[in-house]
């Protein structure tokens, strides 16, 4: 966190720049929640291909609300639309916004007034999961992994750009259009947030966390969705290591095996391979599901939290990320939730 408060002056302009796919039930809340602050000069949203009607709601919403500029794409994925929205934003300043985050009052000021100070900032803001009645284990594990990550940011043990988590992240349009937020380097959606914030850290910018800044996370997952994008993690976490070999390491942003207690870390380590992993983690989700009725949430989350880093380990071994590489861009699907 950033060590003095946002100073005084003239706000610059900011642009929330927002990527989306199947999901317009949420486009109306997020423009809602973001129209009449006053740093708020356009909402940019970028959709990536039409599955459910989305670009009439837009439209509808443009008409409404014009701040908001609707912009269509074919599948660039979640970088390339980003990187698109960019391209198309006007404003000095650009806030990077999931679909699934919600901002909290006064949110694009408070971006502003960090970046009033001056320029080479990436300012992070706080994005708690918004936890309901009913939460699934794969949401609170989601939810206390992320507190947990933002208790490291402000300790200093991880650096913000090293640990760039986004849905709630603001910078200089022009140093964004200069480093580049899509990587033909790094095409798979999971921990590309980490892989733009080494580069934006290489590119000499200076990131700060700021818990003030904060919006509402509508996260969810079912548990095929769950395991899937631990597996997608796991071949995240091998590609980072490839692309920033030097003083990067990625068990401080990837959790895998190293904050496990010695018996569990040996279960992990042994069903992380091959077909055994998935069958293993599958088990381990029923477990949990057969925990959560009888009550034992803590249990039903432990089964959650086994299962996710059994298909972390075992993508992270899988011999097939360099396919992967040459794959392309996966399509925006709710939100980047690919930082942790």
């Amino acid at each position: 966190m950033s060590d003095r408060g946002p100073g005084p002056g003239p706000l610059p302009a900011v642009s929330v720049v927002m990527a989306s796919r199947g999901r317009r039930s949420m486009l109306r809340p997020f423009v809602e929640a973001l129209v009449g602050d006053p740093a708020l000069t356009e909402v940019v949203i970028v959709l990536d291909g039409d599955v459910d009607g989305s670009p009439d709601a837009l439209e509808e919403l443009g008409r409404e609300f014009p701040v908001v500029r609707p912009v269509l794409a074919d599948q660039r994925g979640q970088s390339g639309a980003l990187e698109l929205g960019v391209e198309r934003s006007r404003s000095d300043v650009v806030l990077l916004m999931d679909d699934d985050v919600i901002a909290g009052p006064g949110l694009v000021s408070g971006h502003a007034r960090h970046h009033a100070e001056g320029d080479g900032l990436v300012v992070l803001g706080y994005m708690p999961v918004s936890l309901y009645g009913g939460a699934s284990p794969a949401t609170r594990l989601y939810a206390a992994e992320y507190e947990a990550h933002c208790a490291r940011l402000e300790s200093g043990e991880v650096p913000v750009l090293e640990g760039l988590w986004m849905g709630n992240v603001s910078a200089r349009r022009d140093d964004l259009l200069r480093v580049g937020i899509e990587s033909e380097r790094y095409p798979v959606r999971w921990h590309a947030d980490t892989d733009l914030g080494l580069r934006l850290q290489a590119a000499g910018l200076h990131g700060v966390f700021d818990r003030r800044l904060r919006a509402s996370h509508l996260q969810d997952r079912s548990a095929a969705a769950f395991l899937r994008d631990a597996r997608e993690r796991g071949h995240g976490a091998r590609l980072l290591e490839r692309e920033h070999p030097d003083g990067f390491d990625v068990t401080r942003t990837v959790p895998m095996l190293d904050d496990l207690s010695t018996p569990a870390r040996q279960v992990v380590s042994v069903l992380g391979r091959g077909a055994r992993a998935e069958r293993g983690a599958r088990i381990l989700m029923a477990v949990g599901g057969a925990l959560e009725r009888l009550g034992w949430a803590g249990g039903s989350t432990g089964a959650a939290k086994a299962a996710r880093r059994i298909e972390i380990v075992a993508g992270y071994r899988e011999t097939g990320v360099e396919a992967r590489r040459q794959a392309g861009p996966r399509p925006v699907t709710s939100g980047t939730d690919a930082g942790g």
